[in-house]
């Protein structure tokens, strides 16, 4: 099946199912659906429509509440028909229209007031068509790019590093972390950091090791509120790598959330942006608990395994 046929074919198949023939032979009434996209949030942004760095692709959170880590799941999940409301409020506005179409009759009071700050772009998705799949649900969390390099690299360059060069200055600072990075003791398998800040390019394995490293590295250097921050994001980022789980580990990784947003204020004055905390992948870690009880533990969906092509059918 080829996801662009025409949106009835695919309403039918996926409801009547169609016959394919199978590897040992035999004809099976099979039902064709789109499981999930393993994919960074600018190639989300592109599938589901909504405004790169301003919204979530997963649920309606409104883009100035993105920091907040807690409450858990309070926003509600973005679907077909809320994007659909969400275009025909924006045409009706453009339109300079005196009454809402007979679709927003019946919405929230409040749904219109929140539409310039939660607009869509105005596109048919090819998703629409497609049986029992919503492809906001289906915007599968991706550990090497949200954790590892949107949120471990970023604690690092955007906010443990700015808190150092303001309290012992730049030259000090860059010191400081050679230092502390050169005198962890080698262990089997374990990558140790020569010259820590003359990284440019991090891999993944260099990027796992960082996070082994960071929070007895960094002890000595930061205040008690900003290690346990750190802590925090490192125990959440390694039970998110657990190839199983239960109501226990899960229940770890929302305790890490709810330490991380009590402590984050730590680093508030050394944010590189001004947006603060207010970003989408650090919003996503919200999303891990839920889609790892919907999915299976996220290690099965992580993007880590269609980068390691670039070794040979990139780089090459």
């Amino acid at each position: 099946f080829n996801v662009t046929d025409s949106g009835p074919d695919l309403l039918r198949a996926a409801r009547d199912g169609v016959q394919l023939r199978c590897a040992d032979g035999h004809i099976r009434d099979c039902f064709p659906i789109i499981g999930g996209f393993i994919a960074d949030y600018e190639e989300q942004v592109l599938i589901t429509g909504v405004k790169s760095g301003q919204h979530c692709v997963i649920c309606q959170v409104h883009p100035d509440k993105r920091g907040n880590l807690i409450p858990l799941e309070t926003s509600l999940l973005r679907t077909h028909e809320y994007t659909r409301r969400c275009i025909q409020a924006a045409r009706a506005r453009s339109q300079k229209r005196k009454r809402r179409s007979e679709v927003l009759k019946n919405d929230e009071d409040d749904f219109e007031d929140t539409i310039s700050a939660m607009q869509v772009d105005d596109v048919v998705s090819f998703m629409w068509h497609h049986h029992h799949s919503n492809m906001h649900e289906l915007m599968h969390v991706d550990i090497l790019h949200q954790l590892f390099k949107g949120i471990v690299h970023r604690a690092l360059n955007d906010w443990i590093r700015p808190a150092l060069v303001k309290i012992e200055g730049e030259k000090q600072a860059d010191v400081l972390l050679n230092e502390r990075f050169e005198v962890i003791p080698h262990f089997q398998s374990l990558k140790t950091f020569a010259n820590f800040t003359g990284i440019t390019q991090w891999t993944g394995v260099e990027q796992k090791a960082l996070l082994r490293q960071l929070v007895p590295a960094l002890a000595p250097l930061l205040s008690q509120a900003m290690i346990q921050f750190l802590r925090a994001l490192v125990d959440f980022t390694l039970h998110a790598q657990y190839y199983s789980h239960d109501s226990d580990t899960l229940s770890w990784m929302e305790a890490a959330l709810r330490r991380m947003d009590l402590l984050k204020d730590a680093f508030r004055d050394y944010t590189a942006t001004d947006n603060g905390f207010n970003i989408p992948k650090f919003h996503a870690m919200t999303h891990y608990p839920m889609m790892i009880r919907k999915f299976g533990s996220a290690d099965g969906y992580c993007s880590s395994m269609f980068e390691a092509g670039h070794k040979y059918m990139v780089k090459e």
